[in-house]
């Protein structure tokens, strides 16, 4: 959802905290070749970088 905090678990973000800004429905391929769901997340700097659902963990606050 929007707005959760999370904590990258893989590189190239491993162990970087972020807030969760959107999470498209559709299937995106990634750099290798295979289609999964993403989110798109705002680091604590303020990039946004898009990152496979699966390498993320909720923060429970």
């Amino acid at each position: 959802m929007p707005g959760t905090s999370i904590r990258i678990i893989r590189e190239p973000y491993f162990g970087m905290l972020a807030e969760v800004v959107e999470l498209p429905p559709e299937l995106t391929k990634i750099e290798t070749e295979a289609r999964v769901r993403i989110l798109k997340a705002r680091l604590r700097n303020g990039t946004v970088v898009v990152v496979p659902r699966a390498n993320v963990e909720i923060i429970e606050e």
